[in-house]
């Protein structure tokens, strides 16, 4: 029996995300995964191996040569669109028919209004794992007040949009159910030797995926 298609997101190094590597790992058991991001360090043996896991690289040479713009802003600028065409057109085009994806937040710029609009094109569930709120992570690199005030819209207008999500943690779901109105599920990361664990099936089936 050929398995559905997911997307596990992760914009930063696939390698060093271990949970989302332990997603692709569950998900595996009942649908082939592509488990699209930046292929830097080299994933475990069992994700590179899987016969129902597919990596996909999204690292570009031509990306990181914009570094060497110096005016930030219009860098900024130039990286947020290239990166939304670069996600959209493998999301609306490259990968087969998906039932969801999964995708890491932060980074949320320009990750969460990409795959909502992707979803939207083509009728996949979008589900966010909520690992911290990317704003705050902007705060530290950026000054300009204005900036991350608009960070923070952002993140909130599309994180309520999608349509399941998962957290890290209860003080987590408390923040992003006061705050935001969102309605997340706790997903515990547990240490098991050198990964996590954790069972993403079963909380899926309480989303009703």
């Amino acid at each position: 029996m050929v398995k559905p298609n997911v997307g596990v997101l992760v914009y930063g190094d696939i390698g060093r995300s271990p949970r989302m590597q332990n997603h692709a790992l569950q998900l595996a058991r009942d649908f082939h995964v592509y488990l699209i991001g930046y292929r830097e360090n080299e994933p475990p043996s069992e994700i590179v191996e899987h016969p129902d896991i597919e990596l996909v690289d999204i690292s570009s040479d031509f990306l990181k040569r914009l570094k060497a713009i110096k005016l930030f802003y219009v860098y900024a600028l130039l990286r947020i669109i290239l990166q939304t065409l670069q996600l959209l057109l493998l999301l609306v085009f490259r990968l087969k028919e998906l039932k969801f994806v999964l995708v890491q937040n932060p980074p949320s710029i320009p990750v969460l209004s990409t795959v909502w609009m992707a979803a939207r094109l083509r009728r996949f569930k979008m589900i966010v794992d909520f690992h911290n709120y990317g704003y705050t992570i902007r705060k530290m690199g950026v000054k300009n007040k204005f900036i991350v005030a608009i960070a923070q819209k952002y993140e909130q207008f599309f994180g309520r949009r999608c349509d399941h999500s998962f957290c890290v943690s209860d003080n987590m779901r408390e923040n992003l159910s006061r705050e935001w109105g969102i309605e997340a599920i706790p997903l515990y990361d547990r240490p098991s030797g050198k990964s996590i664990s954790f069972n993403t099936q079963a909380m899926l089936g309480k989303v009703g995926v």
